[in-house]
Formats: C-alpha cells, sequence, structure tokens
C-alpha cells in the first residue's frame, strides 16, 4: 500500500517552520510521506543550513516569492506583513504543485494539507480541490482561541483598540472559555489597529476563515489546556479538533544523548555547553527571548545589573539588534565593564544557541524567557521553571497561563512608562527561581511527567489523537 502523502506548508517564520518541520518528522514516523513546502528562499536557507531527513519520507518544496533575497526571511517584526502579501500571492502555485503531486502515482494523491493558521486562504483552497486541509497553529491553544473570538469582538463592538480606548476602565475585560479573564490592558497587541505585529484586518480575515478547514492539530497537551480545547471543539463541533503536542522531537522528551542538532554550532555555542558542563546542577539561569525580539537598551542595561547583583551563574543569549555591529559596538548594550565582571559565572552569548540542548542540560536550573510557546513547551518538557518577560502577540497569554494555570513560572513585574522590569526584580526573582527550595521546580516537575506522557507513551492522550488523525488518512 502507498503510504498516505501529506502536503506541510508552514508560514515563513522560523517559529512556525520549526514546529510544521516537528510535526512533518512525527507523521513521518508514523508512516505518512510528507512534501514540505515553504517559500522558495526558506527551503533555500534549510538546505544551507545542512536540512537532513534523516532517512524518513520528507522532501523540502520550494514556491517563489518574488522577494529580494535580504526579505525573505523574517528576522524582525517589521518584515512579517511583507511575507503576508508574498504568501498570499502563492495560492496559483500552490494549486498548481498540488495538481502535480496528485498526478504522481508513485506518491499516490495528495490525502491531506497541513497548513498554518496565518495562511486562511489554503482551507479555501482544500475545499475547492476536495482535499483535506487541516490547520496546524504553532502557538498555545489559550492564545488560537483568543484569535478565533475575535470577530466576536468585533461584531460587539470592542474590537480593534485604538488611541482613544481607555485602558484605566476596569470593567473592560474580554473572556474565552477555559481561560482567566484579560483586562483591556493584558488583550495581546493584535487586538490594536494599528498594532506592531501585523495589521487588525488581516488578522481579523484569518480568524473568520477557520472554518474553511476540515480540522485543526492543536499544540498542546489535552490535560493542560483542557477548557479551552473543549471551548473551541463546543464552539465548532462539525471540525475534527485533536490536541497532539507538545510537538517537539522524541529524542527531546526522552532526554537522549543523541538529541540531533537544531543547527550547526558555532565554536561560541559549543564553548558555552562546555562551559555548562562545568556547572553545578540547576545553578544557571538561562536568558534568551527567541528569534525576533529585541530588548531596548534601556531594558538590557537593567536586567544585566540584575544579573550581576544577584550573583548567580547565567547563561545570557542576545539577539543584537543590529547584526552588523560586532565587538566593541554590540556590548554597548551592556553596562560597561558587565562581561568582565561576571567572567567565570556568566556567559553572554551573541548568537543563535542550541535551545533545546541548553534546557536539556542539567546545570540549567530556571529559565528567563519571552514567553514563545515553543520556548514555553521545551521549558515545561524539561521541567525549567521560568521568569516569565513577554514581549509581543501570544506571549502575554503564555505568561499568564505558565503563572496561573500550571504554576511553573512567574511573570516579572513591569515599573513605569515604558514598562521596564527593573534591576532589583531581576536579582529578586534570579534567585529565587535558582534556589533549591523554589516552589516553582515541583510544579515543573509534575507538569514535565504531564506532557511527557501524553506525547511519548501509548496511552498518552496527544499520542493517540496523532495516531487517529494518520488512521483518517489510509484509504477505506
Amino acid at each position: 500500500m502507498v503510504a498516505p502523502h501529506v502536503v506541510v506548508f508552514p508560514f515563513p517564520a522560523q517559529g512556525h517552520v520549526n514546529g510544521a518541520m516537528d510535526l512533518s518528522r512525527k507523521l513521518a514516523l508514523l508512516g505518512v510521506s510528507i512534501t514540505f513546502v515553504c517559500t522558495e528562499a526558506y527551503i533555500s536557507s534549510m538546505l544551507k543550513q545542512g536540512f537532513d531527513a534523516g532517512g524518513l519520507p520528507i522532501r523540502l518544496h520550494g514556491l517563489a516569492d518574488g522577494l529580494p533575497k535580504e526579505k525573505s526571511m523574517t528576522d524582525t517584526l517589521d518584515q512579517v506583513d511583507v511575507l503576508i502579501r508574498v504568501t498570499e500571492s502563492m495560492g496559483p502555485a500552490l494549486q498548481e504543485l498540488l495538481n502535480k503531486l496528485n498526478m504522481n502515482e508513485d506518491q499516490g494523491r495528495v490525502a491531506c494539507v497541513v497548513y498554518d493558521f496565518m495562511l486562511w486562504w489554503v482551507g479555501r483552497l482544500g475545499k475547492e480541490l476536495h482535499i483535506p486541509a487541516y490547520i496546524f497553529y504553532p502557538m498555545s491553544t489559550s492564545f488560537y482561541s483568543y484569535l478565533l473570538h475575535i470577530p466576536d469582538f468585533v461584531s460587539e463592538g470592542r474590537l480593534p483598540l485604538g488611541p482613544h480606548t481607555d485602558l484605566n476602565d476596569k470593567s473592560n475585560m474580554f473572556k474565552i472559555p477555559g481561560f482567566p479573564s484579560l483586562h483591556v490592558s493584558e488583550v495581546p497587541d493584535i487586538s490594536w489597529d494599528p498594532n506592531p505585529v501585523c495589521s487588525f484586518a488581516y488578522v481579523l480575515r484569518c480568524a473568520a476563515r477557520w472554518r474553511d478547514a476540515t480540522g485543526m492539530l492543536l499544540n498542546t497537551v489535552y490535560e493542560l489546556e483542557k477548557e479551552v480545547v473543549d471551548g473551541l471543539m463546543e464552539k465548532a463541533p462539525e471540525l475534527d479538533i485533536k490536541a497532539v503536542g507538545p510537538i517537539l522531537p522524541a529524542s527531546f522528551l526522552r532526554g537522549e544523548s543523541s538529541m540531533s542538532k537544531e543547527l550547526a554550532e558555532s565554536a561560541d555555542a559549543q564553548r558555552c555547553l562546555k562551559w555548562l558542563d562545568e556547572q553545578p546542577e540547576t545553578s544557571v539561569l538561562y536568558v534568551a527571548f527567541g528569534t525576533i525580539a529585541c530588548l531596548s537598551e534601556a531594558q538590557a542595561q537593567e536586567l544585566a545589573m540584575g544579573l550581576e547583583a544577584s550573583k548567580e551563574r547565567f547563561l545570557w543569549v542576545i539577539r543584537n539588534p543590529d547584526p552588523q555591529q560586532k565587538g566593541e559596538e554590540r556590548t554597548q548594550l551592556l553596562p560597561s565593564g558587565f562581561e568582565k565582571r561576571t567572567e567565570g559565572r556568566g556567559v553572554v552569548l551573541w548568537e543563535l544557541a542550541p535551545q533545546r540542548k541548553i534546557l536539556a542540560h542539567r546545570a540549567i536550573g530556571g529559565f528567563l524567557t519571552h514567553c514563545g510557546w515553543n520556548s514555553t513547551l521545551e521549558a515545561l518538557c524539561k521541567g525549567v521553571p521560568m521568569l516569565c518577560c513577554p514581549m509581543f502577540a501570544d506571549q502575554g497569554m503564555n505568561g499568564r497561563w505558565v503563572e496561573e494555570m500550571v504554576h511553573t513560572g512567574e511573570l516579572l513585574k513591569r515599573e513605569g512608562e515604558n514598562s521596564i522590569v527593573s534591576r532589583n526584580e531581576v536579582e529578586r526573582m534570579t534567585r529565587e527561581v535558582i534556589s533549591r527550595a523554589s516552589p516553582l521546580r515541583s510544579s515543573a516537575a509534575r507538569i514535565q511527567d504531564v506532557a511527557c506522557h501524553a506525547a511519548l507513551n501509548a496511552t498518552g492522550s496527544s499520542c493517540k489523537n496523532l495516531q487517529a488523525f494518520v488512521k483518517t488518512l489510509f484509504p477505506g
């Protein structure tokens, strides 16, 4: 029997692509043949970075994006709108590819298209071609549920928010099933028009077209977002909705030493891992803010002074706002002499780091994070307590979820007009999370067990849900 053939099409941003590729590998291990589609430039970049399917039936296919080379990757928020316009124009190219794949007798007809929520038009195309189409959303289901309720909030006249919105109106609360109420000052920034991520009109369009899909694959654990998942099922009973997360490699979840490389590790990254080998167990705070977010100079200075004052060990990965800066220029982001004064107990890495290897390391005792969903899941699955410093998009809701729903971390308090986390707050919370007596550590260990059982055990909810999805792909 020919293996069922699934086309996977993520939005071309690193967090979205990484999650979609992890899902593709899981499906391939269950006997599914994968064609992984993205912009031509992103596929080219994956190949240059040494993409390896590991013997799995995963083929890469690039669709022409028409962008200049320097605009083809999402490194900053200001490129998101550009990529939205590009991907919206790819309908004819994707349709041509699907028709071509359907004529390939060796591969068999396309059994399903798995696409990103931000590529709303793929669901409509699936309907036109009579191909089942499932949304895979790599962010939290709580945030996803908020997005899907946006049309309701718009019809009530409550969104979008704008310059005249009263952020002090204590009665202006937003409620989605299964999540703590959000005050108007706490709602995700995509609720504003304009907002720093993408146009509100585009968010509304995506949220209005989700029912074009056949179903949804959620990157979450049912037991951890049960009420939210149930709320979505009640909102759209006609859709096949399955929680299949955490979508992370089994080798990472099991803690195997053979865990594959996330990226080509530089000499500096290798030195960081060697430095961790020399540190005591759970003694190091890992600090990182993802692949897009950049700290302001004021926030970076406060964070540095807090880490220095804490006297605790730390590994800080900094994404420089200007990648062209080198040496002394880039260190101006930090207080003068900071790296010298903290030498031995602190390491600063000015490039992407092998995050999964770092979080899996026995020396890591806490994670100061922006609460991107991938980072949040990775920390949960390694039992690492979190200090939450959300920046944009889903991160504020993720931080609330970590603090109030699973109790594996705490939100750092912000001060002043610029919402800065002070050095005193960083110092206090760093000491608290690294402390062996931290109550967060026992909660984190408990949630780690729940998440890993769901994904790895044959009786786990996510394992069973993913197998049930694959079963629908086989004819008859």
